[in-house]
C-alpha cells in the first residue's frame, strides 16, 4: 500500500569529508564523537553508530501509515536467536528525549539491527510493550516490496548490538509514485477537489462538464431501482400486458377513476370513503369466493357453495351452517373393533389376557366415550372368584370380581372410557352382569370405576384380563367383544 509523504524528513546518514570521504559517527550512551574513514572495518565499534541531523521531525502515521523517527538509536537488552520475533531494547526514547509509541509510529516501524557489520538485518514490528519490539518479522529483504521473511538473512545478534530506525527502502515504498500504475487502499479525503480528465472507460472518475454533457443528453430508462424516463399509457396498453424494459409505459391520472361510467379500460381508484363503486363488479357473473362473506340482506338464485376451510359458526336460527358446522353437532357412533374369536381361560391362577386392542390417536378427544362389550360364560369353584381387570397403556385402571357355584353363567362385561374435558384426563367404567336366565351368579351387577391420565393424541391400547383365585374356573369362555365409538 501506497502512501503519500507530505513531510520531507531530511537524513542525514554521512557527514563526509569531500577529499577524505571520512563521516563522523557517534555512541550514543556517552555521546562521544568521532570521525572515520568510510569503509573502515572498526568504524562501528564500542557501539558508536552513524551521526544523522540533531533536527528531528515525526511524520504522522494518518499520512504515511506509520512514521519514521529521526535520531532513534539504542541497544538490544538481551541476546536474540535467529528466529524469535519479540526485539528487547535498552530504551524506546529517541536521543532528544521523545519516547516512541505506536500511536505515533502507525501500524509498523522498520528497524536495522547491527548496521553496517557482517550481521546487518532488517526487522519490521507492529507492536511496543513496555521497551520490547513485538510481533517482529525478521530477516527482511533489502530489495523488492515483500515483508515475508527471507530465512537466510535471519542472524543472531548479542546483548549490546545496535539498533537503529532508519529509512530503509520500505519506506519510500509506501509512498505515491506519480508516473506509476498503482493500486492504493484506504479512502482519502481530500480538502480540495481534484482535477481529473474526461473519463474514457467505465470504471474511470468522471468530471464535472462529463456528467454535465450526459444529464442534457438525457436520463436513463426508468426500472423498480431507477429513476429515469417513461412514456404514458394508452388505455390500450394498459389493458395489455406486454411490457417493454426499454420503453416503460406507466399509467396517468387520464385514464384512473372511481366511477366508471363509460366503458373502457381504467384503472380503478377507491371512492373517498376508500370503498369500491359497486359499478365496477358485473353482478350477473358468477364468483368464487375464498375467505369470509357477510350478507347484511341478500337473495340468493343460484346454488350458494360454502367452500371455505374453517366451520362457519351460525348465531341465528335462519343463519346458513356449513357441513362442517353440521358435522360437529350431530352425535356419531361409530364401531371401531369387534371379534368373533373364542378365547378361553385354562385352570390356571396366572392373570391371562382374554381381550386387547389399539384405539387409533386422536379418536376420543375431550369429550367422545368408548363403549366396550364382552360377552361369554364365567366359571368357578364355590368360594372361589374371577377377577377382571381393565389395563390402559400397561396401567390397572379398575378391577371387578365374580363367583359361580359350579355352574356356568352367561353374561357380560360393559366397559367405559370417556374423555374428562380435555385429551389426557378420563374416566373409566366396568360393570359385569350375568344372564337372566341364571340367576346364581353370586354378585350380579358388580360395578367398578376409576380414573386415567393417557394422552389421547397417542394411540391407546387397551387391555382386559382375568386372574382366578383358584386353579380351577373350568374353562371361561368370551366369544364376542366390540368397541364402540362415540362422538
Amino acid at each position: 500500500m501506497k502512501k503519500l509523504l507530505l513531510v520531507l524528513l531530511l537524513l542525514i546518514p554521512f557527514q563526509i569529508n569531500a577529499v577524505s570521504k571520512q563521516a563522523t559517527v557517534i555512541n550514543p550512551d556517552t555521546l562521544d564523537r568521532k570521525v572515520v574513514n568510510v569503509g573502515d572495518p572498526t568504524a562501528f565499534d564500542d557501539g558508536y553508530v552513524l551521526e544523522v541531523s540533531n533536527g528531528y521531525e515525526f511524520i504522522s502515521s494518518d499520512k504515511l501509515g506509520y512514521s519514521v523517527a529521526s535520531s532513534y538509536s539504542t541497544t538490544l537488552s538481551s541476546s536474540m536467536t535467529s528466529t524469535q520475533s519479540t526485539v528487547s531494547v535498552s530504551s524506546i526514547t529517541t536521543k532528544i528525549g521523545d519516547e516512541l509509541s505506536m500511536a505515533v509510529l502507525g501500524t509498523k516501524a522498520f528497524f536495522t539491527l547491527e548496521p553496517g557489520g557482517s550481521k546487518e538485518e532488517i526487522v519490521m514490528c507492529t507492536g511496543l510493550s513496555g521497551t520490547s519490539w513485538t510481533g517482529c518479522t525478521r530477516g527482511l529483504s533489502s530489495i523488492g516490496t515483500s515483508t515475508v521473511t527471507v530465512v537466510a538473512r535471519r542472524k543472531t545478534h548479542s546483548a549490546g548490538s545496535i539498533l537503529i530506525m532508519s529509512n530503509v527502502h520500505y519506506v519510500y515504498d509506501e509512498m505515491i509514485d506519480k508516473d506509476t500504475d498503482e493500486t492504493i487502499a484506504g479512502i482519502k479525503t481530500f480538502s480540495s477537489s481534484p482535477i481529473v480528465p474526461s473519463p474514457t472507460t467505465d470504471n474511470q472518475v468522471a468530471n464535472k462538464i462529463y456528467i454535465d454533457n450526459v444529464a442534457i443528453q438525457g436520463g436513463a430508462t426508468s426500472t423498480e431501482s431507477v429513476v429515469g424516463l417513461s412514456q404514458l399509457a394508452t388505455q390500450l396498453e394498459m389493458a395489455g400486458n406486454d411490457f417493454d424494459a426499454n420503453n416503460p409505459q406507466v399509467i396517468s391520472t387520464k385514464y384512473s377513476t372511481s366511477s366508471p361510467d363509460v366503458a373502457g379500460s381504467y384503472a380503478i381508484i377507491s371512492e373517498a370513503d376508500g370503498n369500491l363503486d359497486q359499478d365496477w363488479l358485473d353482478l350477473s357473473e358468477d364468483f368464487s369466493f375464498s375467505g369470509d362473506v357477510t350478507l347484511a340482506s341478500t337473495t340468493i338464485t343460484g346454488t350458494l357453495k360454502l367452500n371455505a376451510t374453517d366451520v362457519i359458526y351460525p348465531t341465528a336460527s335462519s343463519s346458513v351452517a356449513s357441513r362442517g358446522y353440521v358435522d360437529t353437532k350431530a352425535v356419531k357412533n361409530e364401531k371401531i373393533y369387534s371379534t368373533t374369536t373364542d378365547i378361553t381361560l385354562g385352570d390356571t391362577i396366572l392373570e391371562e389376557t382374554f381381550f386387547t386392542f389399539t384405539l387409533p390417536a386422536n379418536s376420543l378427544g375431550t369429550d367422545g366415550i368408548l363403549d366396550i362389550s364382552l360377552f361369554g360364560n364365567f366359571k368357578a369353584n364355590a368360594g372361589y372368584y374371577n377377577t377382571y381387570t381393565v389395563i390402559i397403556d400397561s396401567t390397572e385402571i379398575m378391577s371387578i370380581f365374580a363367583s359361580t357355584n359350579y355352574s356356568t353363567e352367561y353374561g357380560r362385561i360393559d366397559i367405559q372410557v370417556f374423555g374428562d374435558g380435555t385429551t389426557n384426563s378420563q374416566e373409566v367404567s366396568m360393570q359385569l352382569t350375568n344372564s337372566l336366565h341364571y340367576p346364581s351368579l353370586d354378585i350380579p351387577g358388580e360395578v367398578a370405576s376409576g380414573n386415567a391420565s393417557k394422552d389421547t393424541t397417542s394411540d391407546l391400547v387397551i387391555t382386559v384380563t382375568c386372574e382366578s383365585s383358584n386353579a380351577y374356573i373350568f374353562d371361561s369362555t368370551f366369544s364376542r367383544g366390540y368397541a364402540n365409538l362415540i362422538r
